[in-house]
C-alpha cells in the first residue's frame, strides 16, 4: 500500500451533492431490494436466523463488531446489504420490514441537510447522528455520510462521540483510518490521554480478539488493547458462540507508537485505535481537514 496525504480542499458543495444523489439513488435501490428479499423469505428461515443477539450480514463471511454470522445467504440482497441493516432477536419480520421503509424515506431527506455555507449547524449534526436519524448500529454510516458537511472545529469530537457510540467498526476499517488522520490528536482526546499516549514506548505491544480471517486478510480493524485480558474478555463476550467456528483468539501485535492515532481510556478498556499503514492491496488517500478556509 502507497500511503499518500492530500492537501486539498474540501469538496464542493455542488460536487458534493451531486455524490450524495448518485449514492442516495443507489442505497435506495438497495434497501428496495433487502425488503423485497426479506418479504420472501419464510417464517421459518426468519426464527433461524434471529435467534442469536445481533445479526448484520458482511462481506466475504469477514466477522465485525459484538456480530454473529450463521447463515450465508449465497447471492441475495441480504448478504449485501451490510452495513444497512441488522436483526435483532425481538424485533419481527413485520417490524423489520417497517424499519426498512423508515431507513428508504429517510434516504429522500438527504437533500435537507445541506445549507447554504456548505456546513451543517451544530443542531443538525446532533440531530443527524444522536437523536433523530441514528443508532449504534448505522451511526459511522451516518457519521462518513455527512463527514464533509462538518466543520473542522466540530470534526474531532463529533468522531470521538461517534466512534465510542458505534458498533460495526470493523465494516468500516478503511473509512476509520483514514478520519482519525484528517484531524490532529488532541481534537479527539482528552489532554489526560494524550499524555497517556505520548508517554508510552516508541514502540507498543497491542492486543485485539479476531478471526482467523482477519488474521490472514491482514486487514485489520482500529480497535485494539494494551492489554491481553481486556482483548480476551471482550473477545469472548462478544463472539462466545462463534469463537471455535471462526477461529477467533487474540492477536498480539508489536507497533510503532506514530501508528497509534489516539488513546481512550473510556470504560477502562485502555484502547488505542492503531492505523495500520501497510495493508495488502489497498491504498489509503487522506484529505486533511484544512481550518483556514473557515477565517
Amino acid at each position: 500500500m502507497t500511503f499518500q496525504v492530500h492537501l486539498q480542499p474540501l469538496f464542493s458543495l455542488k460536487i458534493l451533492k451531486n455524490e450524495k444523489i448518485i449514492q442516495m439513488k443507489a442505497r435506495k435501490k438497495l434497501l428496495k431490494e433487502i425488503k423485497k428479499s426479506l418479504s420472501k423469505m419464510s417464517d421459518e428461515k426468519y426464527y433461524q436466523i434471529k435467534e442469536y443477539k445481533y445479526i448484520w450480514f458482511a462481506k466475504d463471511g469477514e466477522y465485525g463488531g459484538c456480530s454473529h454470522y450463521k447463515f450465508n445467504l449465497t447471492a441475495t440482497p441480504l448478504e449485501k446489504a451490510e452495513p444497512l441493516t441488522y436483526l435483532a432477536p425481538m424485533a419481527s419480520k413485520q417490524v423489520m420490514l417497517a424499519a426498512l421503509q423508515e431507513m428508504i424515506d429517510q434516504l429522500g431527506q438527504a437533500s435537507d441537510l445541506d445549507n447554504k455555507k456548505g456546513f451543517l449547524s451544530a443542531g443538525k449534526i446532533e440531530d443527524h447522528l444522536f437523536i433523530l436519524y441514528a443508532d449504534n448500529y448505522n451511526r459511522l454510516f451516518k457519521f462518513f455520510e455527512i463527514e464533509n458537511l462538518i466543520q473542522p472545529e466540530l470534526y474531532g469530537q463529533t468522531l470521538r462521540r461517534v466512534y465510542h457510540n458505534s458498533v460495526k467498526k470493523y465494516h468500516y476499517r478503511s473509512e476509520l483510518r483514514r478520519a482519525f488522520q484528517k484531524v490532529p490528536q488532541q481534537d479527539v482526546m482528552t489532554k489526560e490521554e494524550e499524555d497517556n499516549l505520548n508517554n508510552l514506548d516508541e514502540r507498543v505491544t497491542i492486543y485485539r480478539a479476531m478471526s482467523a480471517k482477519e488474521n490472514e486478510l491482514e486487514d485489520y480493524g482500529v480497535s485494539w488493547t494494551l492489554y491481553k485480558d481486556i482483548a480476551f474478555e471482550l473477545g469472548q463476550y462478544c463472539f462466545n458462540s462463534i469463537w471455535k467456528q471462526a477461529g477467533f483468539f487474540v492477536k498480539e501485535l508489536e507497533v510503532p507508537k506514530a501508528d497509534l492515532y489516539a488513546l481512550f481510556n473510556e470504560r477502562n478498556m485502555h484502547e488505542v485505535v492503531y492505523v495500520q499503514q501497510e495493508i495488502p492491496g489497498q491504498e489509503l488517500i487522506v484529505t486533511l481537514l484544512d481550518k483556514s478556509q473557515l477565517k
